[in-house]
């Protein structure tokens, strides 16, 4: 069966009894995998206890459905990624969607907008399952989502797919007819594609001008990101992107020092976690604010530290990017 985007809410509801069983014997087998026993994952008798012995034993035999906290915590003391859990959970064929997921996001990042498209269609093409998956379908939205903002900049609806997508898995933060809760940013989201949400919201709101909102908005999720127990693994691979979003909007709202702060932080992330994809941009980023903060020397630097990074990863195009708007907006030969 074909899927339809966005999907029938009551077929979720069909779909409960037959859920809580997936959740249930998914988790109970990871459990075992890890040779946990469910007192260690529950933390029993700790200060940090998360539920009942009785509980997990309801949620492992599939006869109840836990809070979405409980069951984030239980995740994170197993230490699974929530959304790959959910998905394993809903789908059998999760983990080739999460490769092609992740090829598709990697094509958005370099900016082959009608590369990432074509291959977005095929996927969802060729997608077929015998129940719901709602993180397949948040997926899947933010994936159209980010094509309507780049290629066809359709601002507007961007965000109203991008607010169905989030509705699927998060309806407190941002209910039907009213605003975004940025003070609930750093307390609900939990997975990578919600993180994935706000952030690409944030860029589209900066679009179209709503400035103080759109900053409003990555710095939730840099607090979330940096002081909540959430999975290391979602830390590792938002924070950077999160520093540049921040680190950009900020310098072209002339805020130049704290642009530098942020240029600075992720590229500190991107050495711990071996991320290098956007260190290129981080890089030139806090070279641009040393320029404008009067740093001639440490501009010039990071510049260079820039064009030689892109130059090394093959990546000619941006590499002379570099040389060529540092040429033009400051005279500087590199």
């Amino acid at each position: 069966m074909k899927k339809d985007i966005p999907p029938n809410k009551g077929r979720y509801r069909d779909a409960q009894f037959d859920l809580m069983k997936k959740i249930g014997a998914t988790f109970k087998r990871q459990r075992k995998q890890k040779g946990m026993t469910q007192a260690q994952v529950i933390k029993l008798d700790t200060p940090d206890q998360i539920c009942s012995l009785s509980t997990i034993r309801r949620i492992e035999c599939g006869e109840i459905m836990p809070s979405t906290a409980v069951f984030i915590d239980l995740l994170l003391s197993l230490g699974t990624d929530p959304i790959q859990f959910a998905c394993q959970a809903y789908d059998p064929d999760a983990t080739e969607f999460g490769n092609q997921f992740d090829a598709i996001w990697d094509m958005f990042f370099e900016k082959r907008y009608h590369e990432a498209s074509k291959k977005l269609n095929q996927l969802k093409a060729n997608l077929t399952w015998d129940y719901c998956n709602p993180y397949v379908d948040q997926a899947l939205l933010l994936c159209e989502a980010v094509t309507i903002k780049n290629i066809k900049h359709e601002y507007d609806k961007c965000i109203s797919i991008l607010h169905k997508a989030l509705l699927l898995t998060e309806k407190t933060i941002w209910p039907e007819d009213s605003t975004i809760n940025c003070t609930l940013i750093a307390e609900r989201i939990f997975t990578l594609s919600e993180y994935q949400i706000i952030n690409v919201l944030a860029t589209t709101m900066y679009k179209l001008g709503q400035h103080n909102k759109s900053i409003e908005l990555l710095n939730a999720v840099h607090a979330s990101l940096l002081n909540r127990n959430i999975n290391v693994e979602i830390r590792k691979k938002l924070m950077p992107y999160n520093c540049f979003n921040l680190s950009t909007t900020l310098y072209e709202e002339g805020a130049y020092q704290e642009s530098l702060d942020f240029s600075e932080k992720g590229i500190k992330f991107c050495d711990e976690a071996k991320i290098f994809k956007i260190y290129g941009k981080l890089l030139f980023n806090a070279g641009y604010a040393h320029k404008h903060l009067k740093n001639e020397s440490h501009s010039t630097a990071y510049f260079k530290k820039s064009r030689d990074f892109f130059n090394v990863q093959g990546d000619y195009a941006n590499a002379e990017h570099v040389e060529k708007t540092v040429a033009e907006e400051f005279g500087i030969t590199i």
